[in-house]
């Protein structure tokens, strides 16, 4: 299977076992009539480790009792059994009930249109789309509101605020408050627009665009609008301006000063840096997973998987200068070098990560660790071994037991969820409420209402785990002269599983390296990581392979650019320079072609000098 279209067949085979789950569901909420007896499937899934669904049973005479069954035993069982008469709800894979519902898009479909590049707007944005479709569901339900909603508009409104809730947890999670006056980011309701008012649907969220039809919103204006004609203009005022704010953002996305592509790509941090890694000459492989990081390091506002090792390609997560690449081992001693950082073995001590610089003085490149009691310094000789001090005490810790963590009964969560909703009055109830309660439109009055729902989720699973206990220890080890070896990249590794007819470059440089992204005033820019270093001018971006030269008494990096090699010198202050120019044969993106990139090329030339790192 080719790398490039592996992550298109994983989400083949994710949506294929989704329907197949989805068929092998009981209709939920909807009353089964079995022999006179009324069974309802609430919800199934994996609880304690077993697929089961919670359901209630009505017998006649008002007896009811619910429970647990697993989910095979409760597919055969309503197999002998016949949706109610008058329940209201679909036949399984049948249509929905009131046909209105068709529309209804499901939550995976609201949570993609609501997606921006701000991980904080999209959850503001996806929150408030499903609280706008409930609002819909409960307008064209009509009296329904008040008496009681059919089974299928139930369902759906259930799985709506289900997905509302669990957006806004997660994003709590994530970005932890205060927000202004509300204390989390779920607090923020910027969205929620009473259903008669205009900009419902329109403004800031395109619920209708995205969503839905003209036909229902025409529907759905009529019953709040009542062919009010001023309510009516309002609303043509609200399309016209989120008509004009679409094609404003489209236009944005199309054109290369918007920081968009011209063929209207995804323009996310992580589509851009995949995209990105790709036009420089990466390995496509490398390039997955650099966008799969840089989209979480979006999400999350942190480094994602800065493990020591972890060869990913990101933004450098080291210190700008010289590094070191290599495994360095004795008999009772290890130190692996990587751009982030070292890890140092000693003895029985368990492996422990530490920071370390390189510097080049009296000749010589110094390499300290900073270990405990005292900081490891040694030389990194021209013949590749590391030169040590001999016998160093090294403090760290050693296993002394394991501890089982985890594990205990499943069982399901009652989650309140609390929702705001228009009802209207009689003119003569308006006394009743508290004026600020009441909203009129037209001749016709509305009051908000919260209603509180319970649903029940199976929480997360329990899973038993063994956990290393460890303790405090100091040993003593000889880190004299040690051969080092270079590291095998785990995206080597991977490639080589998921397409073993790739070409496979296994092994990563190894000996002094760079890190670190420098500029210069041309516009000229050097990204170093460990394997090789992006070279960008213009709108041209280039991967290639360099060498650190310890040579005349200065190191030289050596830059193997396809288009002409040119040489860079570190200077002493940290800067590098060069004299001349760079000129860059790069390309960029411009659409693909079945499982095919399509690229256009894009030559550029920048003056070199003297390049700084960033901070």
């Amino acid at each position: 299977m080719k790398i490039k279209t592996i992550a298109c067949v994983m989400l083949g085979l994710t949506a294929a076992t989704a329907v197949n789950a989805q068929q092998a569901a009981p209709q939920l909420e909807t009353p089964y009539d079995c022999a006179g007896i009324t069974i309802t499937i609430h919800r199934c899934g994996n609880v304690g480790g077993q697929d089961v669904c919670m359901y209630r049973v009505d017998i006649p005479g008002g007896q009811s009792l619910e429970g647990n069954k697993p989910r095979a035993d409760t597919i055969a069982q309503l197999k002998s059994c016949k949706l109610k008469p008058g329940g209201g709800g679909s036949a399984p894979g049948g249509p929905l009930n009131p046909p209105y519902l068709a529309e209804m898009p499901p939550v995976d479909k609201v949570l993609q249109a609501m997606k921006t590049n701000d991980p904080r707007e999209t959850t503001l944005r996806q929150m408030g789309a499903f609280y706008q479709l409930s609002e819909i569901i409960a307008t064209l339900s009509g009296p329904r509101e008040i008496r009681g909603y059919m089974p299928d508009e139930q369902r759906i409104l259930q799985a709506y605020a289900t997905a509302a809730y669990k957006v806004g947890q997660a994003a709590d999670a994530a970005f932890p408050g205060p927000y202004g006056t509300e204390k989390t980011l779920s607090g923020n309701t910027p969205y929620r627009y009473s259903r008669n008012d205009p900009r419902f649907g329109f403004k800031g969220i395109p619920v209708w665009q995205a969503l839905l039809s003209p036909g229902l919103q025409t529907q759905f204006a009529k019953i709040i609008g009542a062919d009010n004609a001023k309510y009516e203009a309002k609303v043509a005022e609200q399309k016209r301006a989120s008509a004009d704010a679409l094609v404003a953002n489209s236009a944005s996305a199309k054109s290369p000063a918007g920081g968009g592509s011209s063929n209207g790509m995804k323009n996310d941090p992580g589509s851009v840096a995949a995209r990105r890694c790709l036009e420089s000459g990466r390995d496509q492989m490398e390039c997955m997973g650099q966008g799969i990081k840089t989209g979480l390091n979006d999400l999350f506002g942190r480094v994602v998987g800065g493990v020591l090792g972890n060869d990913i390609p990101a933004a450098s997560t080291g210190p700008a200068g010289l590094r070191i690449s290599g495994d360095f081992s004795a008999a009772d001693a290890r130190i692996i070098f990587s751009e982030a950082g070292a890890s140092i073995t000693c003895g029985t001590l368990v492996p422990q990560n530490a920071a370390y610089t390189v510097d080049r003085s009296g000749g010589k490149i110094l390499v300290k660790v900073a270990i405990a009691p005292k900081v490891l310094a040694a030389t990194l000789r021209a013949d590749g071994k590391l030169a040590g001090p001999g016998p160093v005490e090294v403090a760290g810790r050693v296993v002394v037991g394991t501890t089982t963590v985890g594990g205990g009964p499943g069982g399901y969560e009652a989650q309140t969820h609390t929702t705001t909703q228009e009802r209207q009055i009689a003119a003569a109830d308006v006394p009743n409420y508290n004026a600020d309660a009441v909203h009129q439109n037209g001749m016709e009055y509305s009051v908000s209402e919260q209603h509180t729902s319970t649903t029940y989720e199976p929480p997360a699973p329990q899973r038993a785990r063994v956990e290393a206990r460890t303790a405090p220890k100091t040993e003593r080890c000889n880190i004299g002269i040690i051969p080092g070896k270079p590291l095998v990249g785990l995206v080597a590794g991977l490639s080589a599983i998921l397409d073993p007819s790739a070409p496979q470059g296994s092994q990563k440089p190894f000996g002094l390296r760079m890190a670190g992204t420098y500029t210069g005033p041309s516009g000229l820019s050097m990204e170093f990581r460990i394997d090789s270093a992006t070279v960008e001018c213009g709108e041209a971006h280039v991967a290639m392979p360099y060498d650190v030269e310890d040579a005349d008494g200065q190191l030289k990096v050596k830059m193997k650019n396809p288009a002409g090699p040119f040489v860079v010198l570190l200077r002493s202050d940290g800067n590098v320079e060069g004299s001349g120019s760079v000129n860059l044969a790069g390309r960029v993106i411009t659409g693909s072609r079945g499982d095919d990139i399509v690229y256009a090329p894009r030559n550029a030339s920048c003056a070199l000098g003297t390049l700084a790192p960033k901070p």
